[in-house]
């Protein structure tokens, strides 16, 4: 039987990679996704999403989430400007995309996720590949009659044992950076963790030369043809494949070759908000720290074919 997921995005260029590769696998049952502020806002995440379900003839129901995060005065962590209209405009798909409606919905991201799991005899895994505000309102909700139907959370974000990627301390990465006090509430749930952090993201660089390879294949498949696009017209959207490389372990868990095991805390110190800090309570987090890069690539180069 197919493992259950829901996926919770931001909606940026690299995000619809991942999204592609978990499709494209076919190893899943995607029971829904759930779009929250990052690097496209909810509803302009949930519009890019629905064209590209629709061009791959794909029916997984999207609910726009949270607008703000937890706390207001983060308002202000942003990713950087350029980078959130690449992602809003998706121009390197508009040869392959076209306009579609999305529907409405009556009810929020928390109250969705909550329905799918509690619905579900299996326990469900959730794929988080931006900030966490729609998973930590529905811990605040729902509190155990959610997380205890989570089988585990696979988070790409945080930065433990290297440098992050927010300026200018770089102590921080952004996915937790938007949010630190919704990533608080989720590692410090007791939910089973992996962590794809920027530890584990370094192992696998966009490089150049491997738009070079990646030109010359030929590709048929949908989700092929959306991998290939994106990463022919990545101008430093994204340096290394992030959200690819969590959907990369969640798909083969083989490619992760060093975990580990901790809790984690999040800095609220206006000198490194965001950053993530081994504790050990809560020790229910297993980061991920070095990875197969041959392997991931491999994997990329097949669902592009």
């Amino acid at each position: 039987m197919k493992q259950k997921i829901i996926i919770d995005t931001d909606s940026g260029m690299d995000d619809i990679i991942a999204i592609a590769m978990i499709i494209s696998s076919k190893k899943f049952d995607i029971v829904g996704m759930t779009t929250i502020r990052g690097l496209a806002t909810p509803i302009v995440g949930k519009k890019n999403l629905t064209k590209i379900l629709n061009f791959i003839n794909s029916k997984i129901e999207i609910v726009s989430g949270s607008k703000l995060p937890l706390d207001k005065k983060r308002l202000n962590c942003s990713f950087p400007t350029i980078d959130k209209i690449n992602s809003s405009k998706l121009l390197c798909l508009n040869d392959l995309l076209v306009q579609t409606k999305t529907q409405n919905q009556n009810y929020s991201a928390s109250e969705f996720l909550f329905q799918k799991v509690k619905s579900d005899k299996d326990k469900i895994t959730i794929l988080c590949l931006g900030p966490l505000t729609n998973i930590a309102k529905a811990i605040q909700k729902y509190k155990q009659e959610f997380s205890q139907k989570i089988g585990k959370i696979m988070i790409m974000g945080g930065a433990v044992f290297t440098l992050g990627n927010v300026p200018p301390s770089r102590k921080a990465e952004y996915n937790i950076f938007l949010d630190p006090e919704a990533a608080d509430i989720i590692f410090s749930s007791g939910i089973p963790i992996i962590l794809v952090s920027i530890d584990a993201t370094k192992f696998v660089p966009a490089r150049e030369e491997l738009k070079d390879r990646i030109e010359s294949v030929e590709t048929k498949e949908k989700c092929g043809k959306i991998i290939k696009n994106i990463i022919l017209a990545n101008k430093n959207d994204f340096n290394y494949f992030y959200d690819p490389l969590a959907a990369g372990i969640l798909i083969d868990p083989e490619i992760a070759l060093e975990t580990i095991t901790t809790g984690i805390e999040i800095s609220k110190n206006p000198s490194s908000i965001g950053q993530t800090c081994t504790t050990q309570k809560n020790i229910n987090v297993n980061v991920v720290t070095k990875v197969d890069t041959q392997k991931f690539i491999n994997l990329l180069f097949k669902t592009i074919k």
